[in-house]
């Protein structure tokens, strides 16, 4: 008998066949393949977490006042030099307090020179009475020494007509040489008291026209100072850049170093990343990385390590994945930054490296 010939199979038949065979593993091998795309490209762990430098200035006064005026918006585009705000340091009511203590301070000074002048008038009596009773022993001494002088005279007659020994006339000359010595030194005793005298008067006087003097300075300088701080501080723009933050209203009171506006550069200058734990890679100047931004259409530029941290710091809790709640550290570096990628201060990027070679 002749072979028959096959059995035709239905389409229908072999696409069952087709379905059950070979297309799980056609399916199979597509989502595979799709996974490692997205894993690769948009889910794969980066290996440095970087964000965009922010480089926030924040304005403030070093004077406490009054902030009579804002003269910026939040999110308003200002210029180097621009005035921000005007703070107003004194109120009227400090103002008079301070010029009462001008005067109060006027007053204890006068109060001083009244008890610096009794002083004074009380050490020229002493000094005249002083002098006086040097004078009153000059003279006391110039009379001894006249006396001993006709004793001395005396004893030499008598010495002559062998009535007086040999001692009583050394004791006659002895007795006015020291009169004669005490004369003199009570003289210059007495020309010291009276140049003395003579210069403390016009010293007195020269010291209270010198201290009038100063008293008038110094009122004239505090007042001018009263005057300068009284004076509108103008808070200005340090950068151009744009006002992130207005913490004050006009008329709030503020106080010396406390934040009134922030103003962030529109240009940042590099991004700052960080090399998570275990370091496997040990970056250096001029390594070569690609930074990739996290939009939906994920961008990639090439850039380059300008700089490297020499110790591990606090990683910020934005740029770690959702599920690290726990404080981290990394090897912070900085990075150029790419500029057709726009990115904005402070957007998260990730960065990975082009050659682990080091």
């Amino acid at each position: 008998m002749e072979p028959l010939p096959p059995i035709p199979t239905p389409a229908a038949q072999r696409w069952r066949e087709f379905r059950v065979r070979f297309l799980p593993l056609i399916v199979f091998a597509a989502v595979l393949v799709g996974v490692v795309i997205l894993w690769k490209n948009y889910v794969a762990p980066a290996a440095i977490v970087g964000q965009v430098e922010t480089n926030t200035v924040n304005i403030f006064t070093t004077t406490p006042g009054l902030l009579s005026g804002i003269t910026v918006q939040q999110f308003q585009d200002v210029k180097a030099g621009d005035i921000l705000a005007i703070v107003s340091p004194f109120s009227p009511e400090a103002t008079k307090a301070a010029m009462n203590a001008v005067e109060s301070d006027v007053k204890v000074i006068q109060a001083r020179m009244m008890v610096n002048e009794v002083q004074s008038l009380d050490a020229g009596a002493k000094l005249r009475l002083d002098l006086l009773l040097q004078k009153t022993l000059l003279s006391i001494a110039k009379v001894k020494l006249e006396e001993f002088e006709t004793v001395l005279n005396r004893t030499q007659i008598l010495f002559d007509q062998k009535v007086f020994s040999q001692a009583q006339l050394d004791i006659a000359k002895a007795n006015r040489d020291g009169a004669k010595a005490e004369v003199t030194e009570r003289g210059h005793l007495v020309k010291q008291w009276e140049d003395e005298s003579e210069m403390l008067l016009p010293r007195r006087i020269g010291s209270v026209t010198n201290t009038v003097t100063l008293i008038e300075q110094d009122i004239m300088h505090k007042q001018e100072e009263i005057r300068q701080l009284q004076k509108p501080i103008e808070l200005r723009s340090p950068i151009d850049g744009r006002v992130s933050a207005i913490r004050f209203l006009s008329g709030q009171n503020v106080s010396a170093g406390v934040p009134i506006l922030s103003i962030t550069p529109l240009r940042p200058a590099k991004i700052v990343g960080y090399v998570r734990q275990p370091i496997t890679y040990h970056p250096k100047v001029g390594d070569a990385v690609t930074v990739s931004t996290r939009t939906v259409d994920r961008r990639s530029s090439p850039a380059q390590v300008i700089r490297v941290g020499a110790q591990l710091e606090t990683i910020s809790l934005l740029m770690l994945p959702i599920d690290r709640t726990r404080v981290e550290q990394g090897l912070p570096i900085a990075i150029t930054l790419p500029a057709e990628l726009g990115l904005l201060p402070g957007e998260l990027v990730d960065i990975h490296i082009n050659s682990q070679k080091n």
